[in-house]
């Protein structure tokens, strides 16, 4: 079986500067990876390239997803992003018919314990439990990688 993920990247480059040199690695299924590295060395714009929000580097990325034949990728920024509008239900589930997923929604809330704060808008939330709504937010489309 290949790896869930593989990168090779060799070049991103930003305003003609190498940013991004000879970063490859392979992510098999289940396996957890943690990307280190000091301010400003590049590991938000590897994600970046990973999630397909930046295609302009020298390299190769590849997804290799069984979601539905399809390369889900999930993602949880620094900031929560959480529209400010909308209830933590409705930001967990912004996109999708919500009344198809309520058990999901439901299970994600507990499992990032705020099983009560469904109904609260985020101006109610602390930094942390906003930071587990983008979390849940993730998780629902249950993404490969």
């Amino acid at each position: 079986m290949s790896p869930r993920l593989q990168v090779n990247l060799q070049k991103k480059s930003f305003a003609g500067r190498a940013v991004i040199r000879n970063v490859a690695f392979d992510v098999d299924a289940g396996e957890i990876v943690a990307l280190l590295g000091a301010s400003g060395c590049g590991k938000s714009t590897l994600l970046r390239a990973i999630a397909g929000l930046d295609r302009a580097f020298d390299g190769n990325i590849a997804i290799h997803g069984t979601h539905n034949d399809q390369n889900v990728i999930g993602m949880v920024y620094q900031e929560p992003r959480l529209l400010p509008w909308l209830t933590v239900e409705e930001n967990i589930g912004f996109g999708i018919n919500i009344d198809s997923r309520k058990s999901s929604i439901d299970g994600l809330l507990d499992e990032v314990l705020l099983e009560k704060a469904g109904g609260y808008l985020p101006k109610e939330l602390s930094g942390g439990m906003a930071q587990r709504v983008a979390i849940a937010r993730a998780l629902l489309r249950e993404p490969d990688v």
